[in-house]
């Protein structure tokens, strides 16, 4: 199944989010400063992502996406069993 596409406001928190998380850390970053750098409400950032380990995932699968630009679905989706 293709991903949903990202509205601009989620990709702005993720790209924040991402931003935020290198600069400080999992454990140091807060969902208040991600909201902030993206310029939403938290309430905005908590009705997109239910937490922050979900937003974090989110946030490395869009970077995978970045770095990976294929549908890794599709190519599953063509491998035979015998592969594995």
């Amino acid at each position: 199944a293709a991903p949903a596409a990202i509205d601009a406001k989620e990709a702005a928190i993720i790209d924040a989010a991402r931003k935020t998380f290198l600069v400080h850390g999992y454990d140091g970053a807060s969902m208040d400063e991600i909201a902030l750098a993206a310029a939403v409400s938290k309430r905005t950032v908590y009705n997109r992502f239910r937490s922050k380990e979900e937003l974090f995932a989110a946030t490395i699968e869009e970077s995978c996406r970045r770095i990976l630009p294929v549908d890794i679905d599709a190519i599953e989706q063509n491998l035979s069993t015998e592969a594995f």
